[in-house]
């Protein structure tokens, strides 16, 4: 089977997550998706969401990524803005 652009992209998504939670041990691990953000109201680059997936007996935090956010310059830095508020959260949810 040949990985597809989408699938490549998630899997670039989640090694930098890995990344990042192995330099900071307190970033919950997540469920990676990404779709559209094109809505009616408006445009969504993307999301946190607490417990949002059920694996088992456990929940899990979603990260959304709108894909049309990928073309945005200041994308990398609002993911830093947003990183600091996962972690932030997740402290309060526990």
């Amino acid at each position: 089977m040949t990985s597809t652009g989408s699938s490549t992209l998630i899997a670039a998504i989640e090694a930098t997550w890995t990344t990042i939670q192995q330099h900071h041990p307190d970033v919950p691990h997540v469920i990676v998706t990404l779709g559209a953000g094109t809505r009616r109201d408006g445009l969504k680059l993307g999301h946190f969401a607490t417990n949002r997936w059920t694996t088992g007996h456990d929940r899990i935090h979603e990260l959304f990524i709108g894909g049309e956010g990928l073309t945005k310059p200041w994308l990398v830095q609002r993911a830093g803005d947003e990183l600091r508020d996962v972690v932030s959260t997740h402290r309060t949810v526990l």
